[in-house]
């Protein structure tokens, strides 16, 4: 059904078809709908064509041959995006079309066709001069199919000799037939990182290339699992590919990017002393300079140089106040070095997956700064305008970082992670419950770690004195609904050195509901328990598990602490919940429950980890939740002690 190439040669795809493919066949792959009930489409085709030249030139051709089975795989397939460097690439769109089973042309061609450049968010660090073409399908129904190729050729690749691929051959959906064709040149050295992988690749050698081509058929639906770990899944099968560079070549490479680069002129000199005058300490100096570069410079995406990889003068960027994270960096490092601090370029992914095993530029997409003192680092991000100094973005923590020296040698690092004892949320209520179920008091609330990134974004703006008020409503009316606000205190979310922490005064007419003529029912200000619905849909999977159990899905490493202290009427009595105490490997919780006299104390406390636990773990798991659930008690009741 899918020949293989000849001997040393991969299949040569284009507008008029695949050789090696026989599309009839294929599309005779067809399914019954309704032994897939989970599934609004499969794939009976997924197949992937790599040919690499030794100076990194190249080109890759993707084709997915999808069957439609139910209205949800139209949305899916109806509309394509396909992405590509418009600087470097081509991009040439084989086919798309949309046939039935038997072969027969629904539609031929697409009904609309464009070519745009990706939009760039504020906080996107990007290289290169990306381009999206759009691809839109008529006649994409259940019951159809639908077939597409595209090629992208590497006309001249960002780094010589680079060369990145990956490839998924368990798709998590039904995969009738995959195939993957790595074609490159007699005595290239092919680096390889393979996760779990069963499919042996059929070599050949012929005509000075090496065609590696891994084929297989079958592939099962996958179904979903709460908290999964699909990295260490011992079923699902991946792996990447990267040429003969290591990390080294890659340092070498940016450095000589960047050989000049930091010097810089008497207009930026002055214009770094006027942004860091009030600053009297180096220390103060340094991270000064810091919120100057990220909060006062706009980000934007810029393109220049050896593929958008080489940073702009600092000058350029000093004039414009604008830049991308690579010349925002190399502001900050030419800066800190005349300051007297020692100061470097890393290379990282901004989400923090890198294949060690396999070097390649094109794992790369952000540049951050690192200053050494002491023998440590500590790591900033120069486009991540709302991170104190020092701390590092989330998500890249416990990622890999590439340090480039100026001579071109690197050290590879992982970026610190925090933990659940420095990422907490902490919120008190406190405050006077009245005979009509009226409450007043004062809410606060301080998030610390990377917790503290939602209220940063949400006060990093000026507000009017409307705007406040809604502010204040809002946050009093989360606390307790229908309560309205008062005396407001929040802070300057651009401030790095300000504690995340916010205050307003509560005011609630109806904060205790009257239960009957000798209580109230007062719904309970404290972070949620545990859920469990959760819990029953875990249990359904106790036999047939697969997965791992990813640590960080269930909690995270985060602690989260509330607490509601109330001062009653005179003669209530609360019926008090029983305390939860629950510890496991996937976190802790606590509940607390008590009245002293006239005051009334709630709290829960609940902090997690990071890690992942094998399926095993699940019974485990599901016992620690259910323990939370039992405590997820959404109201109390107030005794009066007298009928009214």
């Amino acid at each position: 059904m899918v020949a293989s190439p000849l001997a040393g040669q991969a299949p040569v795809v284009g507008p008029n078809g695949d050789p090696s493919v026989n599309a009839d066949t294929i599309y005779a792959l067809a399914v019954n709908p309704a032994d897939h009930p989970e599934e609004s489409s499969v794939l009976l085709l997924d197949d992937g064509i790599v040919v690499q030249q030794t100076d990194g030139t190249g080109s890759v051709t993707y084709r997915q041959v999808a069957q439609i089975l139910n209205r949800d795989g139209i949305d899916a397939w109806a509309e394509e995006t396909f992405g590509y460097d418009g600087r470097r690439q081509s991009f040439q769109l084989n086919w798309a079309k949309v046939v039935r089973p038997d072969g027969t042309v629904v539609s031929a061609e697409p009904i609309h066709q464009s070519v745009s450049d990706v939009p760039v968010p504020e906080q996107s660090p990007v290289y290169t001069d990306m381009k999206r073409v759009r691809v839109s399908l008529g006649g994409v129904a259940p019951g159809t199919i639908v077939d597409y190729s595209y090629t992208i050729k590497t006309i001249k690749p960002v780094m010589p000799r680079d060369f990145f691929a990956s490839w998924r051959i368990n798709t998590g959906g039904t995969v009738m037939r995959s195939r993957y064709i790595v074609d490159v040149p007699e005595g290239y050295k092919l680096r390889s990182a393979e996760h779990h992988l069963e499919v042996v690749p059929r070599v050949t050698h012929a005509n000075g290339r090496v065609v590696r081509e891994w084929s297989t058929a079958d592939l099962k639906y996958i179904e979903p699992e709460i908290f999964a770990e699909a990295d260490s899944a011992d079923f699902l099968q991946w792996f990447s590919n990267s040429g003969p560079d290591t990390w080294a070549d890659v340092g070498h490479w940016y450095a000589g990017l960047a050989k000049g680069r930091y010097a810089v002129d008497d207009s930026v000199m002055q214009a770094a002393r006027e942004a860091t005058a009030d600053a009297k300490t180096p220390e103060e100096k340094i991270e000064a300079l810091y919120r100057w570069i990220a909060q006062d410079f706009r980000y934007i995406s810029i393109s220049l140089g050896e593929g958008g990889y080489q940073p702009r003068m600092p000058a350029d960027v000093v004039r414009t106040r604008s830049g991308d994270c690579k010349d925002k960096a190399t502001l900050f490092v030419a800066l800190a070095r005349k300051m007297g601090f020692e100061a470097y370029p890393v290379l990282l992914n901004s989400d923090g997956e890198v294949e060690r095993s396999v070097p390649s530029v094109r794992q790369f997409d952000h540049e951050i700064a690192a200053l050494r003192r002491n023998g440590k680092w500590t790591f900033l991000d120069l486009t991540a305008e709302l991170v104190p100094f020092g701390q590092i973005s989330p998500s890249y923590q416990g990622g890999f970082g590439l340090v480039v020296f100026d001579d071109g040698s690197v050290e590879q690092v992982t970026f610190p992670e925090t933990t659940a004892a420095e990422n907490v949320r902490s919120s008190t209520l406190t405050g006077e419950m009245h005979p009509d179920g009226s409450f007043t008091g004062r809410y606060t609330e301080e998030d610390l770690g990377n917790l503290q990134y939602r209220l940063r974004s949400a006060l990093a703006q000026q507000f009017s004195e409307k705007e406040r008020e809604r502010l204040r409503d809002a946050l009093a009316g989360s606390v307790i609904n229908g309560a309205t606000g008062d005396s407001l205190s929040i802070f300057d979310g651009r401030d790095l050195k300000a504690v995340p922490k916010v205050e307003v005064k509560i005011d609630a007419e109806r904060a205790a509901r009257r239960n009957d003529s000798t209580s109230y029912v007062f719904p309970i200000p404290l972070a949620a328990a545990g859920n469990a619905s959760l819990v029953t849909r875990l249990e359904k999977e106790l036999s047939t598990r697969r997965y791992p159990i990813d640590v960080s899905a269930v909690v995270g490493p985060v602690t989260i602490n509330s607490e509601v202290t109330v001062t009653l009427p005179e003669g209530w009595k609360a019926e008090l919940p029983s305390n939860v105490h629950a510890v496991s490997d996937f976190g802790t919780y606590d509940s607390q429950y008590s009245q002293n006299g006239r005051e009334l104390h709630m709290a829960r406390h609940i902090s997690g980890r990071d890690g992942v636990e094998p399926k095993e773990k699940l019974p485990e798991l599901i016992a620690w939740l259910k323990k939370l659930a039992g405590d997820d008690v959404k109201v109390i009741v107030l005794r009066t002690g007298a009928a009214s």
